[in-house]
């Protein structure tokens, strides 16, 4: 018993001097591929490329931005499934699940946000009835626009967000009185004024 003890002893510190480990735990390397693709709308007459969209994959998370042909690429994607998301200001968000398995190409099609228009007619008072005014400076602080009315009193702005958050319109002309209003936009929103002479 003891001779084999002593044997046991003799074979680990051999085992140790040769500088070898009971058994090897490294991992093998995460295999890794790229995806790449084009985001793209359709208009009425083309499909588009869509220039400055933020391209996100989730395993592990990378960004891409699109360039000017709408293409983007993601190198270091692991394989399996992949989570990936596509956003831009203008755009409705697109959320995508796909299989990597390889080097893939997936393009995606976005669409438009809606947008909505502000607009209205600035009267004024008359011994005959409301009447209107043309040549009101209209200044709104959402976009920082100006228009001015026409000869019905008409104004317009357009590409508001629904809703957007509240912004103030202001209505000026020589010879009346400054007029604002708070307005926030839910679908396309009217806003009449009546400005009054000084």
């Amino acid at each position: 018993m003891k001779r084999l003890f002593i044997a046991l002893s003799l074979a680990a510190s051999m085992w140790a001097c040769n500088g070898r480990t009971p058994t090897s735990l490294t991992e093998p390397p995460l295999v890794t591929y790229t995806l790449s693709g084009v985001v793209f709308e359709v208009t009425p007459t083309v499909q588009a490329p869509v220039e400055g969209a933020r391209v996100e994959v989730s395993n592990p998370r990378l960004i891409a931005t699109t360039d000017e042909s709408g293409s983007y690429r993601i190198a270091g994607v692991y394989a399996g499934l992949n989570s990936v998301r596509v956003s831009t200001e203008a755009y409705e968000t697109v959320s995508r699940v796909v299989t990597i398995d390889g080097d893939t190409r997936l393009d995606i099609q976005v669409a438009r946000r809606p947008t909505y228009t502000l607009s209205g007619v600035v009267t004024e008072v008359t011994p005959t009835g409301l009447a209107p005014v043309e040549g009101v400076t209209v200044d709104e602080t959402y976009f920082h626009a100006q228009t001015k009315t026409d000869t019905n009193g008409f104004y317009s702005f357009t590409g508001y967000p629904d809703p957007s958050d509240g912004f103030m319109v202001r209505f000026t002309k020589e010879g009346y009185r400054i007029a604002t209003s708070g307005v926030t936009i839910n679908g396309n929103t009217r806003l009449d004024i009546q400005l009054v002479r000084r």
